[in-house]
C-alpha cells in the first residue's frame, strides 16, 4: 500500500509514519575520486516502498564511534508541507566521515535489531550480515543507487 501526501506523517511532533517495507543500504565515498582520496564516506539508506511522494525521508539518531556505529530507525516524514510529486522511496544520507577500518553497524527500528560486519579499506567495502531481519546491504552503482 502506497503511503499519500495526505496522510499526517509530517507532524514532527514525535509521531513519524511507520516503515512499512524492507530498507535497502549502501556506502558512497564523499567524493567522486573515490573513498582512499579522502577517507570521507556517507550512509546511503532507502526503502524498498515506493510513497506517492518522493521527498519522504527516514527518520534517524545516529552514533558512530571508532568500532561501532549505530543507528536508531524513527519512521518516515514529509519533510515540510510539500509533497514532489512524483514516487519513490524514503530516504536518508547520512553523514560518516572518515573510516577507512572494520566496524560492527546496527539498525534499530522498533523491537528488531540488525547487525552487519563492515570492512572498509582505500578502495573496497565489506559488508556481511551478521543478524538481519529487515535492511540489507546493495552494492552502490557508479552514483544511480540515490
Amino acid at each position: 500500500m502506497a503511503v499519500s501526501c495526505e496522510e499526517d506523517v509530517n507532524s514532527n511532533n514525535g509521531k513519524y509514519g511507520p516503515i512499512e517495507s524492507d530498507i535497502l543500504f549502501t556506502f558512497a565515498p564523499d567524493s567522486a575520486d573515490g573513498i582512499g582520496t579522502t577517507g570521507s564516506i556517507t550512509l546511503y539508506l532507502k526503502t524498498e516502498m515506493i510513497y506517492g511522494c518522493m521527498n519522504y525521508e527516514i527518520v534517524y539518531q545516529e552514533d558512530v564511534q571508532t568500532n561501532r556505529i549505530d543507528i536508531d530507525i524513527e519512521g518516515i516524514v514529509l519533510p515540510g508541507e510539500i509533497c514532489a510529486t512524483a514516487l519513490g522511496p524514503a530516504r536518508a544520507k547520512i553523514p560518516i566521515g572518515t573510516i577507512v577500518d572494520e566496524f560492527n553497524l546496527y539498525f534499530t527500528y522498533e523491537s528488531s535489531t540488525d547487525n552487519h560486519y563492515v570492512s572498509i579499506s582505500d578502495s573496497l567495502v565489506v559488508v556481511v550480515p551478521v543478524d538481519t531481519s529487515f535492511i540489507h546491504y546493495v552494492d552502490y552503482l557508479d552514483g544511480q543507487w540515490w
